[in-house]
């Protein structure tokens, strides 16, 4: 389940990240552009480049902090889910074999009493 989640993240953010991409290869151009040609340009022709080197990093730094942030608030959404999903199935099969108790974090459990597989198996359906 966790890797249809990223499978599914990955085509939903997928674009935004190639955008990113994109942007910072063209900030990595233009600075290259400078370095090298720089000295021949005018002032005013440098100073207007460098400003949009300058306006363009910041628009790289913006878009990856909004992007890191939709895509971590997306990830806890969707493990939300598949936490819920799995609790739910948990809490069928114990009640359908009328367990006492079941613990989610255990230092150990013997194969008699761990549920890991049939909840597994559940899930998948």
């Amino acid at each position: 389940m966790a890797k249809s989640v990223k499978k599914k993240l990955e085509l939903e953010f997928g674009k935004q990240e190639q955008d990113i991409q994109k942007s910072m290869k063209q900030a990595r151009e233009l600075q290259g552009f400078l370095e090298k040609e720089g000295l021949t340009l005018s002032e005013a022709d440098r100073s207007k480049k460098e400003r949009e080197l300058a306006t363009l990093s910041r628009d790289i730094q913006r878009a990856q902090r909004e992007f890191r942030e939709d895509l971590n608030r997306r990830q806890n959404e969707e493990y939300a889910n598949v936490h819920d999903r799995a609790r739910k199935v948990i809490r069928e099969i114990a009640e359908k074999e009328k367990f006492d108790l079941v613990i989610e974090t255990a230092v150990y459990a013997s194969p008699r009493v761990d549920i890991t597989e049939r909840v597994l198996k559940a899930l998948e359906r």
